[in-house]
């Protein structure tokens, strides 16, 4: 779980995160977000996707 808290503007929003795909290469984050306003709270749902693709590695040796 990661919590996260941010300004946007005048609001307030408390991301509280969990894994919801967590495979190597890709993963999705997903929260049900606390959003406070001069107008309240609200609850919004906020979806985060990282994908990662395997690097090539390269090896090379000295020459003499």
């Amino acid at each position: 779980m990661s919590v996260n808290v941010d300004q946007i503007g005048e609001a307030l929003l408390v991301e509280h995160y969990v894994g919801d795909v967590t495979d190597t290469l890709h993963r999705t984050m997903v929260s049900t977000s606390d959003l406070f306003t001069g107008d309240g709270r609200s609850k919004i749902q906020v979806i985060r996707e990282l994908t990662a693709e395997p690097m090539v590695t390269v090896s090379s040796s000295p020459t003499r």
